[in-house]
């Protein structure tokens, strides 16, 4: 979820961001929707390291998620690959945190989840 915040906040604001954050941005696609290696490790993947992906894409996000109209206009190439203007990217990023929420009640809610 972070990745793909970090992904959409940074083109639309026209950066390529670096370290961590850069990271970030590759784990909205590589090894997900494209056959590229993931950006980190399984063993790198932890709590803390997820509160620490969470914590910057909020930092990233919320001042432009405060003043959107500056964005509005540019256009993003979403992470399933199709170009969407800024309107798009922040109605996407309005939405994205419940579509994993439901994500993860349908894994949950699966016959045999250990439970």
């Amino acid at each position: 979820m972070a990745g793909v915040e970090v992904s959409f906040i940074t083109q639309l604001q026209g950066q390529e961001p670096e370290g961590f954050a850069g990271r970030l941005k590759q784990a909205a696609t590589e090894g997900v929707v494209n056959e590229n290696a993931f950006p980190f490790a399984v063993e790198e993947i932890t709590p803390e390291l997820t509160a620490e992906a969470l914590s910057l894409a909020r930092q990233l996000v919320t001042p432009v998620i405060e003043n959107p109209d500056p964005y509005r206009g540019n256009t993003i190439k979403s992470a399933l690959g199709p170009m969407i203007d800024g309107t798009g990217t922040f109605a996407r990023l309005a939405y994205h945190p419940g579509y994993h929420q439901a994500q993860v009640h349908m894994i949950k809610s699966a016959p045999g989840y250990p439970g």
